[in-house]
């Protein structure tokens, strides 16, 4: 698909009369444009093959970050997270990190599967953890997932035209990808990122540090 193609049917489905055209830079924050409910992303993703996988993910999205104040917040933002016990968060962690090896081992991961089979510990802690996700193993992680799946990825797709859209919904690479998912259902054999979107819906961010993969809610 044409990037101009897909830039007009997305300026239609968000109502915007202008007479000049849309650019590229129009997709940043373009998923804000249906917020609160998502009311009309049905009609801005129909273009897409496959649409009501991707609407499917997107529509719980809106869910997740409906609140009073969400006109203040740039991005999507969970200011009233679903009830998960630390139980649950630890077993959605553990079956993340079990995804993340098959990623990996289904496309021979090298220096980041190995990484990943040094990982002892699944826990939540109630700090923050965002020193550990400057960790070294954080960016070989954040970097390799990157890779792979840019490296898989045609760009002239129509679904890989929006990243941007996708990104910038919350600036959460993962987020992004589980967006995407349905695009690479037919090259990977588990849905990767679905344990990672039940955490990120209940305010859970992670890093992964030395031997450990941390959680923390807040």
């Amino acid at each position: 698909m044409k990037i101009e193609e897909l830039l007009n049917h997305l300026k239609v489905a968000a109502r915007d009369t202008d007479a000049d055209p849309w650019t590229e830079d129009h997709l940043f924050a373009y998923f804000q444009r249906f917020r609160p409910d998502g009311r009309g992303v049905e009609t801005a993703l129909s273009i897409l093959p496959n649409a009501q996988s991707y609407i499917a993910r997107l529509l719980p999205v809106f869910q997740a970050t409906r609140h009073p104040a969400w006109e203040n917040d740039m991005y999507f933002v969970v200011r009233e997270p679903l009830p998960m016990t630390e139980r649950q968060a630890v077993e959605a962690g553990k079956q993340f990190l079990a995804n993340l090896i098959s990623l990996f081992d289904d496309s021979d991961g090298g220096e980041c599967l190995d990484y990943f089979k040094t990982v002892m510990d699944v826990t939540v802690v109630g700090n923050s953890i965002n020193k550990a996700r400057h960790s070294d193993e954080h960016a070989l992680v954040y970097d390799s997932i990157g890779d792979l799946l840019g490296d898989g990825s045609d760009y002239e797709d129509s679904v890989h035209l929006l990243y941007e859209a996708w990104y910038s919904i919350a600036c959460d690479a993962d987020l992004a990808h589980y967006l995407q998912w349905p695009c690479y259902e037919s090259t990977y054999s588990v849905d990767v990122f679905e344990p990672y979107f039940r955490l990120w819906e209940r305010g859970y961010s992670y890093a992964f540090e030395g031997d450990k993969l941390l959680l923390s809610r807040g």
